[in-house]
Formats: structure tokens, sequence, C-alpha cells
């Protein structure tokens, strides 16, 4: 028997006029995805892990942005004293060490939600805007704490800013995302611009 044959046979395809029609869709073994009827659930759980999860790297670099910086700015000297001295330079510090901080709560809090079985899309999405546009504006801090060295590829904080730019727009662009989220809060036609329903 031809495996065409056999798998029109198992029900999961038909082959006609040379086209492959899928009949079901199967999961690992043949056997389903997911209850049937569920692929909403399936997908938005997939979806609250990817836009969670993905950004948890984002985090780290948020971290590691802060501490270079901070280290700069202690070793930097400018008119006899380190530019961490001058408000110009510790402020943009500051805000990046309360961007981090907010970020890992958001992200911890949908860790909790998904531990506890319990849904968090709204959690997610706006995990996903509020990490991807920190990093983003974390890593332009660097490039300014940094001055123009921050803008050289020697120290790698020019690279982590080039990444950061990806963050708003893979995973759904953070305008989507904002629409989704007046969605979930109960804003009609936030998403779909109030076309019909």
């Amino acid at each position: 028997m031809s495996s065409e044959a056999r798998t029109a046979e198992d029900g999961a395809a038909d082959h006609t006029d040379g086209c492959r029609r899928v009949r079901r869709h199967s999961g690992v073994g043949g056997q389903p995805a997911g209850r049937e009827a569920a692929g909403d659930s399936v997908f938005t759980s997939s979806i609250e892990w990817e836009r969670s999860f993905m950004f948890a790297s984002q985090v780290g670099a948020m971290e590691r942005l802060l501490e270079t910086s901070v280290r700069h700015a202690n070793s930097r000297h400018q008119f006899g004293r380190p530019i961490g001295a001058f408000q110009a330079v510790s402020h943009p510090i500051a805000d990046m060490k309360i961007r981090l901080e907010l970020a890992r709560m958001l992200l911890y809090r949908v860790g909790w939600l998904k531990r506890e079985g319990r849904l968090a899309l709204l959690e997610a999405t706006m995990a996903k805007i509020f990490i991807s546009e920190s990093l983003v504006q974390t890593a332009m801090g660097a490039v300014e704490v940094h001055g123009a060295r921050g803008y050289l590829t020697d120290d790698g904080i020019e690279r982590e800013l080039r990444d950061a730019l990806g963050g708003p727009i893979y995973a759904g662009t953070n305008a989507v995302q904002r629409g989704i989220l007046a969605e979930l809060l109960g804003v009609r036609g936030a998403l779909s611009g109030g076309g019909a329903q």
C-alpha cells in the first residue's frame, strides 16, 4: 500500500487531482493536538507562553546593560569626578533600575499565573509590550551614558541596542498588542477598528 493510500485510510488526508487535502489535524502519534473544538484555548495558551517567556532574556539584557552603565559611570571621570556624580548620568541609570524591576515583576506575575494554571493573556500582553519597550529605552540610555564609546562595537552596547529594536516588532507588534490589550479590557472595536462584530 502506498504512503498516500495509508494516509488517506487513516483519515488524515486524501489526494484528489494531485492535491493533498487535510481532513483533520493530528498531533503526536496521530492523536489530536487537543480536545475537539479547543483550538482557541490551545492557541491562547501558546501565545501566553510566547509573549511572556520569549522576553525573559530581554530582562537579563536590561540587567547586563544596567551593570555595565553603573561600572562605566563610576570609572569614567570628567571635570575631576566620576560621571555618575552628574544627574544627567545618574538619573537615567536610576530609570534603568526602575524599568528592570517592573519588567521582572511582570514576568514573575505571568509565571505565577501559568504555574497556577490560570489564564494570563492580559498579563502576558502587558509584559510583551513593557519589557520590549523598556529594553529599547534602557539600551538607548546605556549608549548615552557611555557617550561615543556606546556607539562603538568595542563594548557591545550598540549591539544590545540593535537587538532591542526588534522586540517591539516580533511576536506581534506592540501596536497590535495594545489593541489586544484594550479588547481584553473591554474596549469594543479597539483591535478591529470598530467594524462589524
